[in-house]
């Protein structure tokens, strides 16, 4: 995949220097664009400091980690738009990865394959008059420099910081999955006692004993890295013998994405984003394990793991959730994000759902056929998904061609 690139790299590297001009909610900007993360850094605090604010997804830290790991491993290349207004003023920064896909090029959010969202970073000022028609011009001008056969952009919100998202209104369709986004409060005990109910409470309090009563029960944060790797590593075999266990793709094994979470495990820099690792132990053994990152407002969860099995009537993963919300809480933070999915430990807590939207569109007469057949499995899996009975079936169907022991 990588030497299928070298050609358009060294293609985007001669045009690194070249200027395009599009015109969007009415302003001239001019165009410019960079595979290499580390030369632009400062250009995240630039826009910051004019009011954009995206994800913690597409962060410096999160995408000079994935650039570094699993970006060329699994067959992505960086490029970052930057858009200036006449005065200079840095109006939107668009990080996009390309694939390939059927031999053409796709352009998509960097990283989105593994990120909770896709989102552009954009002068607040330049968000709410950015049309449908300023996106589809600014993708458009961006073929001109990189031969663009499709556009896919993937877990895009439907709205962002209390307005619409541009990207997400570009042809944009209502994906597969919702995410779920909890509102925090202090004390916490009084949204813990809205939510559940007295006798839900007690039961989580039982179990908590079940769990106390075998011997070392603690909740722990990892701290050291030769901890954090290890519970990294404990963490990723887990998930990865879940999946397989389930019929699922053994993303938790591909080698690029062992080497995202290992380095976002060891790095604690202020470029960085902290990945926090927590652990619920008991009768010496690790129960569950829980992956996630703050951004200073919120706290996103990534993933949670069963490790033990011994432990599960003990429902160590609720405990340890239970656990994270409140120091979230503690920690003065405003919100909980559970990313996307359904799920029931995610729904008890009555979240607000927040709509993800797909956009997929063609970037040329040759890549019509393309963008049409990501379209159909983006609607085939959106209708399963949203199904519960087709969903059922298909989660049987996977588990019985799939599952571990076939």
């Amino acid at each position: 995949m990588q030497e299928m690139f070298a050609q358009d790299r060294s293609f985007i590297a001669r045009k690194r220097r070249d200027r395009a001009v599009v015109r969007a909610a009415g302003l001239p900007l001019s165009l410019d664009f960079h595979d290499d993360l580390a030369a632009i850094a400062p250009f995240w605090d630039e826009i910051a400091a004019n009011g954009a604010r995206a994800s913690v997804f597409q962060s410096y830290g999160w995408l000079t980690a994935w650039t570094q790991t699993a970006a060329s491993i699994s067959g992505e290349e960086p490029l970052i738009v930057t858009a200036r207004c006449a005065q200079g003023r840095l109006r939107l920064l668009l990080p996009l990865g390309l694939e390939r896909v059927g031999g053409q090029i796709v352009a998509g959010f960097l990283g989105q394959s593994h990120a909770n969202y896709g989102l552009a970073l954009l002068d607040p000022e330049l968000s709410p008059n950015l049309s449908r028609r300023d996106v589809r011009n600014l993708f458009q001008t961006i073929s001109r420099t990189v031969p663009l056969a499709a556009v896919r952009l993937d877990r895009q919100p439907a709205t962002w910081l209390g307005r619409p998202n541009p990207f997400a209104r570009a042809g944009g369709l209502v994906s597969a999955n919702d995410s779920h986004v909890l509102g925090l409060r202090q004390p916490f005990d009084d949204l813990y006692a809205e939510r559940f109910s007295a006798r839900t409470r007690s039961t989580l309090r039982r179990k908590a004993r079940k769990a106390s009563d075998m011997g070392g029960y603690r909740l722990l944060e990892a701290g050291c890295a030769s901890q954090r790797l290890d519970l990294t590593t404990r963490f990723l075999d887990a998930k990865s013998r879940q999946l397989r266990d389930g019929g699922i793709a053994d993303v938790f094994g591909d080698p690029a994405l062992v080497a995202f979470y290992r380095t976002l495990a060891v790095r604690n820099d202020d470029c960085n984003p902290r990945l926090s690792i927590s652990a619920l132990e008991a009768g010496g053994e690790i129960g569950a394990i829980a992956l996630t990152v703050d951004d200073g407002h919120c706290r996103h969860l990534l993933n949670t793991a069963l490790v033990s099995e011994s432990l599960r009537d003990c429902s160590p993963g609720l405990l340890l959730l239970t656990d994270s919300i409140a120091s979230a809480a503690a920690a003065g933070m405003t919100e909980y994000d559970f990313g996307p999915g359904a799920a029931a430990y995610k729904t008890a807590w009555a979240p607000e759902v927040l709509p993800l939207v797909t956009t997929i569109f063609a970037m040329s007469a040759a890549g019509l056929p393309l963008a049409s057949c990501m379209t159909a499995a983006a609607l085939a899996k959106r209708t399963i998904k949203r199904n519960p009975a087709l969903w059922s079936v298909a989660r049987q169907t996977r588990r019985r061609l799939f599952g571990a022991g076939h």
